[in-house]
């Protein structure tokens, strides 16, 4: 890999950390601490200033919950609705999980059932 090619991953990652980062409302203290390193090195990484190994990738990519194609190559093979969705419902209790989850799967029925009968409606007159 060239150099530039390296620095623009580098920046292009750092970026994706960050902004994962703080549209979840982590702190760099938090994040540091649960990946297991310096906040000085999370903000090094986050400005692009420097690539992250393996191990760290790994970790930074369990941690903020998306995949490690997502953090080096900007690619979501999830929806992010879905790893909300998993994550909101990872903080009930498992009752309240399956009465949560019951709902969600209504719900989308009834969603495919509106929008099933606006397309036979036509378009709006």
């Amino acid at each position: 890999m060239e150099r530039e090619e390296r620095e623009a991953m580098c920046i292009a990652t750092g970026r994706r950390i960050r902004e994962i980062r703080t549209r979840r409302g982590i702190t760099k203290e938090r994040l540091a601490e649960m990946v297991g390193i310096t906040t000085q090195y999370l903000g090094d990484l986050e400005r692009g200033q420097k690539c992250m190994n393996y191990t760290i990738l790994a970790r930074m990519s369990r941690q903020l919950e998306v995949s490690t194609d997502y953090l080096c190559f900007g690619e979501l093979r999830v929806d992010p609705s879905a790893g909300e969705v998993v994550r909101s419902l990872m903080d009930l209790s498992p009752v309240e999980r399956e009465m949560t989850a019951h709902m969600i799967v209504q719900a989308a029925r009834i969603i495919k059932g509106l929008q099933a009968r606006c397309e036979e409606a036509g378009p709006w007159r």
